[in-house]
């Protein structure tokens, strides 16, 4: 019979929950076996989940949004985790030797990263202290097929009745590859911007980040205060830039002032809104063959991330359809993100009614038959349909009107719950944004819709920053989502 470590742990007390505190053996007599000369083949990516609440899912914490973070009780609420997290990792060297937490997850899951052997998996699983023990999965997805469009975009008025452009607001991107060097995402002057160098030092030192970062490996500059690639765990560098996805999708949310090739100034939606450019998209296989590959817990880091920086907006134009999207990983970061009050918009995804995925057609006899991708289908989430925009007069833009239509790829259906999505639709064809050699390109997709919708997110919580509004947590994000679907645009198409 196998034998089983036995050690004692210390007690854990936590919000003022002492947890158990026995991690012991069938064999309280023998000795620990220690498992360990495993290859880098023979490990298995996991998250490991901890008994207790993340320090944005406690109950204290509902409807406190983001500033309960700096508060004793949440400091408190860290530090225990830490302690307990801390606790767990001593007791799984005792098996494992040569066990190295990759991330920790503290604001938006009580959890850690690791590799394991698949043997050693069900033995530590023993401790009390754990939840579960997740292996983490990777999806693939080939180089986003975005066709050429002409632009069309803005929200002048309200940018000049309301003399909001984002200016203190923080939108982070979660995406591809990013061209930093852009000229949209140049240094910004004469504006107020909330995070600093110094913050993020101070973030770096206190706090920390889901992984050991330091302010100078993450800080590009004012306009971009932090840039990290978490497909591989390092400091953000350009490694390829075939695919312009997450730059192009950075710019239309937030991209600065710049004159294309025509002499025309685009910018994106809040052009003084600073990005947070959070890579979380591999390049598989060299990129040759031009497939991504994503992990859930690089992203469940990018949102942990996301909210120790404060982001008021957070953009996700990926996913994927996925029945039990509740299963994932990121599922409670999602929540807990959504409980600081950040407003989260993500794309609804490109395969019209099903019609063009598996085939079966949404009609009145299959109603509860859907495609929107995960993370929109979060409720949570604002799902984000595409409108796609024809010029009809005139090729110049002082001259061109705009014909709004609901794009014929867009998806759109029901999950598990049978909630409709997606709630609201932006301008995603026709739009010209940032593309590598400080060019720009025009581009088409629910990609291209969901930034729109993330910048205006960004400029209403402006306005209602300079009206002193006192709302937060998710009640200030689902305010800004109401006001941005019931003053959107009424789209018609036959009739319906």
């Amino acid at each position: 019979m196998k034998k089983y470590i036995s050690l004692l742990l210390s007690a854990v007390i936590a919000a003022g929950t002492v947890l158990p505190a026995v991690f012991c053996s069938s064999d309280s007599g023998s000795s620990a076996k220690a498992y360990s000369g495993y290859s880098d083949a023979e490990l298995i990516d996991v998250v490991v989940r901890l008994n207790g609440d993340a320090v944005l899912a406690a109950p204290e914490a509902q409807g406190q949004g983001s500033g309960y973070i700096d508060s004793e009780s949440a400091q408190l609420a860290e530090s225990a985790i830490l302690d307990m997290q801390s606790q767990v990792e001593r007791n799984f060297r005792r098996l494992y030797p040569d066990f190295q937490i990759k991330r920790r997850f503290t604001l938006t899951l009580n959890a850690f990263s690791c590799e394991l052997p698949e043997a050693v998996i069900s033995e530590l699983q023993s401790d009390p202290l754990i939840r579960s023990v997740t292996k983490v999965s990777y999806d693939t997805s080939v180089k986003p097929d975005l066709s050429s469009a002409k632009e069309a975009c803005g929200v002048t008025d309200f940018c000049n009745n309301t003399g909001c452009t984002g200016e203190g607001e923080v939108i982070a991107v979660i995406d591809t590859e990013f061209d930093i060097t852009h000229d949209m995402f140049a240094p910004m002057s004469g504006v107020e911007v909330r995070l600093s160098k110094e913050d993020i030092a101070g973030i770096s030192s206190s706090d920390g980040f889901s992984s050991k970062l330091s302010a100078d490996e993450v800080y590009i500059s004012n306009k971009i205060p932090f840039a990290y690639d978490y497909s591989d765990d390092t400091p953000y560098t350009l490694s390829s830039s075939a695919n312009y996805h997450g730059t192009h999708v950075a710019g239309i949310a937030a991209g600065g002032r710049f004159i294309n090739s025509e002499g025309r100034e685009i910018s994106g939606i809040a052009p003084d809104a600073q990005v947070l450019m959070m890579k979380v998209f591999g390049n598989k296989n060299g990129n040759e063959d031009g497939v991504y590959e994503v992990s859930d817990e690089a992203i469940a880091a990018a949102l942990e991330d996301a909210v120790k920086l404060r982001a008021d907006v957070i953009n996700m134009s990926f996913g994927r359809t996925y029945e039990h999207y509740e299963e994932r990983i990121y599922a409670e970061a999602i929540a807990s993100a959504a409980n600081a009050g950040i407003t989260l918009c993500a794309s609804a995804g490109n395969k019209a009614n099903d019609g063009i995925g598996s085939g079966n057609m949404i009609t009145v006899n299959n109603v509860d038959t859907g495609n929107i991708n995960e993370p929109a289908m979060f409720p949570q989430v604002l799902a984000v349909a595409a409108a796609d925009n024809t010029i009809t007069d005139g090729t110049d833009s002082e001259n061109m009107s705009m014909d709004i239509s609901v794009s014929l790829s867009s998806s759109y259906g029901v999950g598990t719950s049978l909630e409709l999505k997606p709630e609201i639709m932006g301008i995603g064809g026709n739009i010209e944004s940032a593309a590598y050699g400080n060019t720009t390109e025009r581009l088409s997709g629910t990609s291209m819709a969901s930034p729109y919708i993330a910048g205006c997110a960004a400029l209403y919580d402006q306005y209602m920053k300079k009206q002193k509004s006192e709302l937060s947590g998710e009640e200030r994000s689902q305010i800004i989502k109401n006001i941005l679907m019931s003053s959107a645009m009424p789209c018609s198409e036959d009739d319906m």
